[in-house]
């Protein structure tokens, strides 16, 4: 009798008889009668798999939020913020309109103040941004509307002026 393997849904090659040691019909089995597999090994596995799937989702899908929340904290700290400014000539208190339509609290930021920073401050202040989505300020007041994306740029570049400003925060 051969015996025809299998190992994560690959056939091998067949398994030779064994010799009649044991004085049945050489196979293990008493009386020569034969032994045949209930399910295969792979059919086992991917039971075991499937009965595992939906717990490992969980699993991988809240360590999956954790890691994806610190990669962005440790992505937002690399740009620098800074204490909040006095106010003054250069310097221009932002609110932002978040693209969920809640609004961050204003805060003072010098002209000169690259896109990144501003996005890390709203990051560390609770309206948790990922990192893997690209975002642009827009200045709705200037004609026709300014909008910022390149997170090096200074925030003059869009033309914010005066003491106030509202701006609007875009996934782009």
């Amino acid at each position: 009798m051969d015996l025809l393997m299998q190992y994560a849904d690959r056939v091998l090659q067949p398994m030779p008889t064994l010799g009649n040691d044991f004085g049945g019909g050489g196979d293990g089995a008493a009386g020569g009668q034969e032994v045949q597999a209930q399910n295969s090994p792979s059919q086992n596995l991917s039971a075991l798999e499937q009965a595992a799937l939906p717990l490992a989702a969980e699993v991988t899908a809240e360590e999956s939020e954790e890691l994806n929340a610190a990669s962005d904290d440790r992505y937002w700290a690399g740009f620098e913020v800074g204490p909040e400014p006095e106010p003054g000539p250069e310097v221009v208190q932002i609110a932002v309109r978040m693209p969920d339509g809640s609004r961050a609290t204003g805060r003072r930021y010098t002209t000169f103040t690259v896109l990144g920073s501003v996005l890390s401050a709203l990051h560390a202040a609770g309206h948790r941004l990922s990192a893997a989505r690209t975002y642009a300020l827009v200045n709705t007041i200037a004609q026709p509307r300014m909008t910022l994306s390149d997170l090096s740029a200074p925030l003059s570049s869009i033309e914010v002026s005066g003491k106030q400003m509202m701006l609007m925060l875009q996934d782009s």
